[in-house]
């Protein structure tokens, strides 16, 4: 008999077990559900106030490459030497800008002169950069009707002094950055630069 009550309490207390478990695990599903559609709803609130991509710019479609060439020279140390800028094809052009770069330990810049474009003048060029070597430049024509001019003219000279060493040498070379390379004519046609760099060289 007792052997009896024994085995009634174990299964009694087996099945009270088994509910407590199923009690808990039916609370604990609707707290998970609780949290999932919490977490869910702050992860679409994330992506709904993201900040949207930068556009890409645009870059126009050139139609040709007008060629610039910069001198090479010679100079003594101490001496003013002069770098000449010229172009070919240059018809009916309205506006460019492109940025000049030099070896500041070899060459300290002096002043640009001998202008070839009507309206040109020291205001088309920036020189706040000069000592890290860069030069900027941007022309354009107030008549808004285009400039064309025969081949091989000069644009300007870029004077600087020889500081290098004997025997130390710069490059003078066109570049886009931190002014970009762009050239327009009367059309509103875009033009690249077919660039012939020059270069100093301290004797």
């Amino acid at each position: 008999m007792k052997i009896y009550i024994s085995q009634l309490l174990l299964k009694l207390l087996f099945a009270i077990g088994i509910s407590v478990f199923f009690i808990q695990c039916g609370s604990d599903d609707p707290a998970r559900e609780a949290a999932t559609k919490s977490a869910l709803k702050s992860t679409s609130e994330k992506k709904a106030t993201r900040a949207p991509l930068p556009a890409e710019p645009v870059q126009p479609t050139l139609v040709d490459n007008i060629p610039i060439s910069a001198s090479s020279v010679t100079a003594s140390k101490g001496s003013e030497v002069c770098i000449s800028v010229t172009a070919r094809q240059f018809n009916k052009i309205v506006s460019m800008q492109y940025t000049m770069k030099f070896d500041p330990k070899v060459l300290k810049f002096k002043e640009i002169k001998n202008f070839g474009l009507p309206g040109m003048g020291a205001q088309s060029f920036g020189a706040r950069a000069a000592h890290l070597g860069i030069l900027s430049y941007s022309w354009f024509d107030a008549n808004v009707q285009g400039v064309t001019k025969p081949d091989g003219f000069k644009l300007y000279d870029v004077c600087f002094e020889a500081i290098g060493k004997a025997g130390s040498k710069s490059a003078f070379e066109f570049a886009d950055r931190p002014v970009v390379i762009e050239i327009t004519d009367a059309a509103s046609q875009f033009y690249g630069i077919e660039a012939v760099n020059g270069k100093v060289e301290v004797r």
